[in-house]
């Protein structure tokens, strides 16, 4: 007996729980899967991704190790 699968449902949905992910991590979704982006437009994602999400934690690391030491 053949199971007929639609892999195309799949591959559709394996798609947008990637970008949900993405979404949940705050990490912009064309910097994991760069397919339909070209170079310049990563570079804008890592450093709109570097200011939004990496300086700020870095920052608070920091205020909190000031007040630890």
């Amino acid at each position: 007996m053949e199971h007929d699968l639609d892999t195309q449902a799949f591959l559709e949905y394996r798609k947008q729980l990637m970008q949900s992910v993405c979404i949940a991590l705050n990490v912009p979704y064309d910097m994991l899967l760069n397919q339909n982006s070209n170079k310049a437009s990563s570079q804008v994602s890592k450093e709109i991704f570097n200011q939004q999400v990496i300086k700020p934690f870095q920052e608070k690391l920091l205020r909190d190790f000031k007040k630890i030491f």
